[in-house]
């Protein structure tokens, strides 16, 4: 299986689709803005055992609907020709919209299976353009059969920070981070707290 991703800065449904999918070969249409966020996203699949064979593709700066799916469409071409029985999925989540137009249309063109990642309701989305998809996802599309691989550390490369505890003990934070949790208002004060335009560390300083 190939899986094509449109790479934004939200790098999160991106590895989640990579998680669930498990593909031989994922292909990035990336732009100069968004390269590290592809560099990120291969570090955490890489260490979470994923070893795809990895393909890029350099995207103009603000791609349009046509040039996604032109390149969208090259890409499953060629995915035949190597191998006529080859699934190629497509993933229409991240990058701009017009990328996610452009996108979609190809799968629906070229009767792809296509993946919406939904952070939202946590949930695999199926993009309806090839009964494939269903078969790929399972009957079970929640967020739940993965959650014992996003530790803190993976979520962490997948946003390009290397180490997130440092070292430090984190035990001690557990009951915080619990309440903070389950607290949205709490949250949020204590954030304005210290990185808030008064707050200890103004404006994130």
């Amino acid at each position: 299986m190939t899986l094509i991703q449109l790479i934004s800065e939200q790098t999160m449904p991106n590895l989640l689709a990579m998680i669930r999918l498990r593909p031989e070969r994922v292909v990035h249409l990336y732009t100069a803005r968004t390269k590290n966020q592809s560099h990120a996203l291969k570090k955490a699949a890489n260490a979470l055992g994923l070893h795809p064979h990895w393909q890029y593709c350099l995207m103009s700066d603000m791609p349009s609907i046509r040039e996604t799916h032109d390149t969208i469409c090259d890409i499953h071409k060629n995915n035949l020709i190597e191998d006529k029985n080859a699934t190629t999925v497509i993933h229409f989540t991240g990058g701009t919209k017009l990328m996610s137009i452009g996108a979609y249309a190809a799968a629906s063109a070229n009767q792809c299976p296509s993946l919406y990642v939904d952070t939202f309701t946590q949930q695999f989305m199926d993009g309806h353009t090839s009964p494939v998809m269903r078969q790929l996802i399972g009957e079970d599309n929640h967020f739940q059969s993965i959650y014992d691989q996003l530790h803190v550390e993976i979520l962490g490369m997948a946003n390009g920070i290397n180490r997130i505890t440092a070292g430090k003990e984190w035990r001690p934070m557990v009951t915080l981070a619990e309440y903070l949790f389950n607290d949205a208002q709490a949250e949020e004060a204590t954030h304005n707290a210290i990185h808030g335009c008064e707050g200890l560390c103004e404006n994130g300083r």
